[in-house]
């Protein structure tokens, strides 16, 4: 087949084409195979140390974990017994004492204890008779510590000219029991023998003046709220 010059040049360029084609394929492919993925790693279990047939050697005592000992439970031990002490005086006050609590929220009510009134007869029998008056203000024990010296008195034989009771109490506010007298110079000596008595007894009494009463021998007793 006989072809003109312009066919061989198309055929020339038809031909370098298709060689530079090829090349470049051929060349894509020996890169991509020589560019492997790195290897994965699979997990492999641990090697156990290889028998070297020598025996090990336990470790030193300064290497051995100590186990501490358990601790006994300590026994109960009884507490010590604290007692409490209030250095305190006075009707009023809480008197706190070991084992049991006492407290006194009032003042202990008057009274005269049969031994207490026999004392006070025998200390006033031998003396001279003296006339009583006797008046009792509003008190919480007022009316049976009065009735308790008018037992005495009647055990005496002393005549009793009155006896009354206020309704109002004392406008002063004492308390406590008084005894009257006309005159310090001449007044009857029971009158002194009863305040001292009653005060050894733990009374609170009160010695006073009255020069309104009718006669020298009479005495007044005036018993008022204990507290």
């Amino acid at each position: 087949m006989n072809l003109d010059w312009r066919q061989r040049i198309s055929g020339g360029i038809a031909l370098i084409a298709l060689a530079y084609f090829l090349a470049h394929t051929f060349s894509q492919k020996a890169v991509v195979a020589t560019v492997a993925p790195p290897p994965v790693a699979s997990p492999t279990a641990s090697k156990p140390p290889l028998d070297t047939g020598a025996t090990p050697k336990p470790p030193p005592e300064s290497v051995k974990k100590k186990i501490p000992k358990p601790q006994s439970k300590p026994e109960d031990k009884p507490l010590p017994h604290v007692s409490i002490e209030q250095h305190s005086s006075g009707p009023n006050s809480p008197n706190i004492v070991t084992g049991e609590i006492t407290i006194n929220n009032a003042a202990p009510k008057r009274h005269l204890s049969p031994e207490q009134k026999e004392a006070l007869v025998a200390k006033l029998v031998k003396l001279p008779v003296p006339k009583m008056n006797i008046l009792r203000w509003p008190g919480n024990d007022v009316q049976g510590f009065g009735n308790d010296l008018v037992d005495v008195f009647k055990r005496l034989n002393w005549p009793i000219l009155t006896d009354g009771s206020a309704l109002t109490p004392e406008p002063n506010g004492s308390t406590g029991m008084a005894v009257f007298i006309k005159s310090v110079e001449t007044h009857p000596a029971a009158a002194d023998v009863l305040i001292t008595e009653l005060r050894s007894m733990g009374f609170k009494v009160e010695a006073a003046l009255m020069p309104g009463l009718a006669t020298v021998d009479e005495v007044k007793v005036v018993i008022g709220p204990n507290e």
